[in-house]
């Protein structure tokens, strides 16, 4: 008898049973068990996948598989001349170990609104891809994590590789406006500059070492303070404080916020970007990277330095595992990856507050604002650089949008990214919309109440701005991309598995389906509005579970018609 092989895995029920009827003697079967994701495609970035022999191979599945996995025993056993074993006459070597399971810091709900609200963005301006993070600034815990485009963990092989890559942590991109909040930064703790200090902005063109700087949006500024520049995110003016601090003074700030080096989050795939080495800057370099051009990095590194800002000035680690809980109930929390490194000073800190509400309050962020709720933050539209035609695209662009509320007490810190956005390319109306759904359900959520204070101080800039006209208008340069429409989702329940699909094919939505037999739940429920496109899991046969109403988390019960 030759080494027994297999011949397939994860066989059909109705081709098992035709074989065992066929009574083929060189055969045998051995049932196995197959990893399960009940809640579909939910923070599959976060999760990732395993292969056939439940080995991880990406999210949490593969960097805590050494822990999810335990240990195969190993033992030795007496056999008698026919091989068969001599009981009681086995010895174990080595005893196996159960693997242990993973409590995340996950918001199920929030990464359920993150996701949606991040899906209904990423297709209503036809963006090659997108990602949104939510963090508690103060732990570094991540609430809710999501990319696009998704996958099914339950069957990854079935979708492309850019559909399992997590650009949350595995795209790097020149960050663009985020960036200035660094250089303020530096700016703010040397004393070059304060928020009123006088800044020339040259009405939008500037000439620094041979190269021509433009703003754009912000065209319109001449000697503005400094808070100014910012709010109006004006790359001359940014260039300008820059040349103040030198070379030496920029790049010892950035390697100091962690530029260059990974943030350590405890996912795979994490990917540094590129700062060269300052003996390697051009003398341009000046002229681009004050305002975030000429290097790259992640969404995941600008989320932790604005959570300085938002924290007291300490960089944290970002991390999706709470603790480790083995199977006798021993919970261990995860070892962290490096100590909280102070890196802005608390008078800076409290001027970069202040200046990163005016960006809301007044400047590019206008369409983020949320009534009664101190928003600081920074939009973000950074050109793409084209290699072949060797100069920055005038179509392609990365959005972005950081920030932290309540600007004076943060409870959340969240960054969005849009990848090559169509019609539209700027950071605060295409991006910032995401934020600013996510933010609304969240703060409903935890229960952060609205401030009397705040209304009244919107309401007042609101009738400033009615005085001077349509400040905003001059942002909504461009085509708006085509919207995509909504749909009501059919009743499905007890239909057949090709009736539910075709049912759902007819309104241009998708089908996850669990189980076999007839239909005996969905979710979203029939008469929910969705995205066209979207995604309806579809629970089948008797034991299926309820996926309707019944099984919607309460959160989303209250929520779910937020837009």
């Amino acid at each position: 008898r030759g080494r027994p092989f297999w011949v397939v895995r994860r066989a059909r029920v109705q081709a098992v049973q035709a074989l065992e009827a066929g009574r083929f003697p060189s055969l045998s079967f051995q049932a196995e068990t197959r990893r399960v994701y009940p809640q579909g495609d939910l923070a599959c970035h976060v999760l990732g996948y395993c292969d056939v022999d439940g080995r991880g191979l990406d999210g949490v599945e593969l960097s805590y598989q050494r822990v999810l996995g335990g240990r195969s025993g190993e033992r030795e056993v007496l056999r008698d001349a026919a091989g068969r074993r001599v009981a009681g006459q086995q010895v174990w070597l080595r005893r196996p170990v159960d693997g242990a399971g993973l409590r995340l810091t996950l918001d199920s709900d929030l990464q359920h609104i993150a996701e949606r609200e991040l899906k209904r963005a990423w297709l209503k301006f036809h963006a090659k891809g997108g990602a949104v993070i939510v963090m508690d600034p103060n732990t570094g815990e991540i609430l809710a994590l999501a990319s696009m485009p998704e996958f099914d963990p339950g069957d990854a092989g079935a979708y492309p590789q850019s559909a399992r890559w997590d650009r949350a942590i595995g795209d790097a991109f020149e960050p663009g406006s985020t960036f200035k909040v660094v250089t303020a930064s530096l700016a703010l703790e040397r004393g070059v500059v304060t928020p009123d200090t006088p800044v020339d902005c040259h009405e939008g063109r500037g000439f620094f070492f041979g190269r021509v700087v433009r703003d754009y949006g912000a065209d319109h500024l001449g000697v503005v303070p400094f808070s100014t520049v910012l709010a109006d995110s004006s790359n001359v003016g940014t260039v300008e404080v820059a040349l103040k601090l030198g070379p030496q003074v920029l790049y010892d700030g950035m390697t100091r916020f962690g530029f260059g080096k990974p943030t350590g989050i405890d996912l795979p795939g994490e990917v540094v970007g590129s700062l060269r080495p300052l003996k390697e800057w051009h003398p341009t370099a000046m002229a681009a990277i004050p305002f975030g051009q000429a290097f790259s990095t992640t969404l995941i590194r600008v989320l932790v330095t604005y959570a300085a800002v938002a924290n007291g000035g300490r960089l944290v680690w970002p991390h999706v595992v709470q603790a480790v809980v083995g199977g006798s109930g021993a919970q261990e929390s995860p070892p962290e990856a490096f100590t909280p490194t102070q890196v802005i000073r608390e008078s800076v800190r409290r001027q970069l507050v202040s200046i990163l509400e005016g960006v809301v309050d007044r400047g590019t962020g206008v369409a983020i604002s949320l009534p009664g709720y101190a928003i600081a933050g920074k939009t973000g539209t950074a050109q793409k650089f084209d290699l072949k035609a060797r100069r920055y695209s005038k179509t392609k662009s990365v959005s972005t949008f950081v920030g932290f509320v309540p600007a004076d007490h943060p409870v959340f810190v969240s960054a969005v990214m849009l990848d090559e956005p169509r019609g539209l390319d700027l950071g605060g109306w295409t991006s910032g919309p995401v934020f600013r759904s996510v933010m609304s359900a969240a703060l409903a959520a935890y229960g952060v109440p609205p401030s009397s204070a705040v209304s009244r101080r919107q309401e007042a800039q609101a009738r400033a701005a009615a005085k001077r006209g349509d400040w905003t208008a001059m942002y909504k340069r461009g085509v708006e991309a085509e919207p995509v429409a909504e749909v009501d989702v059919p009743r499905l329940l007890g239909l057949s598995e090709a009736a539910a699909r075709l049912a759902l094919r007819k309104d241009g939505l998708r089908a996850r389906v669990l189980g076999r037999g007839r239909v005996r739940g969905q979710f979203p429920p029939a008469g929910s509005s969705i995205l066209q496109h979207g995604t309806v899991t579809v629970a089948l046969g008797v034991g299926a579970g309820p996926v309707g109403a019944a099984a919607r988390p309460p959160l989303l019960q209250r929520l779910w018609g937020l837009r």
